[in-house]
């Protein structure tokens, strides 16, 4: 038979889709962007033609259905299974078509959370997918609150008073602005951006140092740090005996899966999937339910920003 060339696991996913069904529940874009998510979940070389995928079903697919179990057994039409893929809108051997904003975000969604589920199916550990916010019911905002007390400077109070919008925010150096966004922060995930590395390991340092309840300081498994550097930096500053290596390197494994309910990072780390990468949609899906401090923005490039 013709079907020579194995084809990943990934890719042959997207054929088991019921694509009329979906398009009936939830409409046409929602079901072209989950079987494209589903094509996409992991990243792949993909060279495969149409034909190949209708001699997979053919010549292997169906058989090993009918091989082991009676309920798919009666698959004949090979063409319904292999017609899923002409529905996949992006593909990385450049076939594929131009794709609205629109249909655009309803993927990176789906895509995304259907990585992190991934992440934490492989990892068998549901801190890869989200670390809770608080710790004995606090949050860091009632960290701050507590050294702060009443005496929360005019652009604090106006920060954590407006928690609920989006804000833009100049002031002077020293006036309180870093408090100002963590208080913004109050119990969402959070990620707070700046353009050099060593202002965001000052600022990691402040938040396990600076904040504290009585003796109860917020715990340093709560903030994640991410950088090019940042895993040297934590092996070369441990916090305590609790620091050993294996600790720091699965602390810097969840920080590349944006797991914490703060991380501190370059804007490189997270605002990359602009550029619509194959593989960079967990970003964006993390995004959509979190909020982003953008701080010294006037030391970027007006190209970069």
């Amino acid at each position: 038979h013709k079907y020579q060339r194995e084809i990943p696991h990934g890719f042959l996913s997207a054929l088991f889709i019921d694509f009329d069904e979906i398009v009936k529940k939830y409409g046409n874009d929602y079901a072209i962007a989950l079987i494209t998510a589903v094509y996409n979940h992991h990243l792949r070389e993909d060279t495969f033609s149409d034909d190949e995928f209708y001699d997979a079903v053919k010549f292997d697919l169906r058989p090993q259905f009918t091989k082991y179990t009676s309920q798919y057994g009666n698959i004949s039409d090979c063409s319904v299974m292999a017609t899923n893929i002409r529905h996949v809108c992006i593909r990385n051997d450049g076939i594929g078509r131009y794709i609205s904003e629109e249909l655009w975000c309803k993927y990176v969604v789906i895509k995304g959370l259907l990585n992190k589920m991934d992440y934490y199916a492989s990892a068998c550990n549901d801190q890869y997918v989200e670390i809770p916010a608080d710790h004995n019911g606090k949050y860091l905002s009632d960290y701050i609150l507590a050294k702060f007390g009443n005496n929360l400077r005019e652009v604090q109070k106006y920060m954590f008073d407006n928690k609920d919008k989006s804000l833009v925010v100049t002031a002077s150096t020293g006036i309180g602005k870093t408090e100002g966004a963590l208080l913004w922060l109050d119990s969402s995930k959070g990620f707070y951006t700046l353009p050099l590395k060593v202002s965001i390991n000052a600022i990691y340092k402040r938040i396990l140092e600076e904040y504290s309840i009585g003796e109860e300081k917020y715990p340093p498994e709560k903030v994640g740090l991410l950088h090019s550097d940042a895993l040297s930096y934590l092996l070369d500053n441990k916090e305590d005996d609790r620091d050993d290596d294996s600790f720091l390197f699965t602390k810097y494994r969840k920080a590349k899966m944006f797991s914490h309910p703060i991380t501190l990072c370059t804007a490189d780390q997270i605002f990359r999937f602009v550029f619509k990468h194959i593989g960079d949609e967990i970003i964006p899906a993390t995004l959509k339910y979190s909020k982003v401090i953008i701080d010294e923005i006037q030391m970027y490039s007006p190209q970069t920003v």
